[in-house]
């Protein structure tokens, strides 16, 4: 995300190595989807899919890394939405909100209202879209009247 996408991959690949063989999975996991967050930003997008389910196979059900888990639903709902498989992106980014719904995080909930906005305008719902997208923003707001 620096302009250096195929070194921080290398880096990433290395790290994700040494967790695994130090037995460290949530570190690993965490890893492995920063490399599929970089995977969606250069338009790999199947690699970025298969990077962030080994990320949600390392974290489990555990209910202490939520934002990760989150994060992790975020890049694959993204991937898969980019792969045009927009039933189960739906569906996982519906996940990762209500991941983020359980961390009380206005600014995690947000890039998932707004990656389900990007789903609705792929799907010709501006209507849907625009609401999605207005709810993120109306959440960021540091101002309430």
């Amino acid at each position: 995300m620096l302009g250096k996408p195929e070194e921080a991959v290398g880096y990433l690949k290395d790290a994700f190595r040494v967790l695994l063989d130090e037995g460290s999975d949530v570190e690993a996991a965490t890893v492995v989807c920063s490399l599929a967050e970089v995977h969606l930003e250069t338009g790999r997008f199947e690699e970025a899919e298969a990077e962030a389910r080994k990320a949600l196979e390392l974290l489990g059900d555990r209910v202490d890394y939520l934002s990760e888990i989150g994060t992790a639903q975020l890049a694959l709902g993204r991937s898969l939405m980019e792969q045009d498989r927009l039933d189960e992106a739906q569906d996982i980014l519906r996940a990762a909100d209500r991941s983020f719904e359980q961390l009380a995080s206005a600014s995690h909930r947000a890039s998932a209202w707004i990656a389900l906005g990007d789903l609705a305008h792929r799907r010709d719902d501006d209507r849907d879209a625009a609401r999605l997208y207005r709810r993120a923003a109306e959440a960021l707001q540091d101002v309430r009247f």
